[in-house]
């Protein structure tokens, strides 16, 4: 994932415009395995941004985060202020 273009060991496909797992061969041969899987949406993860005025209208939403928040405290950036 460090550069994107058509080599064969880059995870993104340009075609297709999704991210694919890669398989390295012991000869060195890569190539790029055209499954839809996990892989293609993780990039996606760190790309949704909520601010508080959002969060206040997704009542819903913004419980489950604030459960995950307080479940999942051990994996959360101490030094950011709550959502909301």
């Amino acid at each position: 994932m460090d550069r994107v273009g058509i080599n064969d060991d880059e995870l993104w496909d340009e075609d297709d415009g999704f991210f694919y797992d890669v398989l390295c061969l012991p000869n060195g041969r890569c190539t790029r395995l055209k499954v839809r899987s996990m892989v293609g949406l993780i990039p996606l993860f760190a790309t949704a941004v909520f601010d508080g005025a959002m969060m206040d209208k997704l009542p819903v939403f913004k419980e489950r985060v604030d459960y995950f928040v307080r479940e999942n405290s051990t994996l959360m950036d101490t030094d950011r202020q709550p959502l909301g």
